[in-house]
């Protein structure tokens, strides 16, 4: 986060926070998507190339990984 912040300065006044999955399942993402927020994922290189994906997406594909490493 903090070389996203030094290299773009329309991300400098956010804060990054830690929290547990359950927490981000239960109640960030449901935030996140009654506000109509999508999550960009995957961001790299100098221009933050990635996707944004809906929070809808984002639990499907967290429910296949997920899903995947506990058989």
């Amino acid at each position: 986060m903090l070389r996203v912040q030094n290299n773009h300065t329309k991300y400098r006044g956010l804060d990054c926070d830690e929290s547990d999955l359950d927490s981000f399942l239960g109640k960030t993402l449901p935030d996140l998507d009654s506000e109509g927020v999508h999550i960009g994922v995957n961001w790299s290189g100098p221009r933050l190339t990635g996707y944004d994906v809906s929070v809808a997406d984002l639990r499907k594909n967290l429910a296949y990984w997920q899903d995947k490493f506990t058989r």
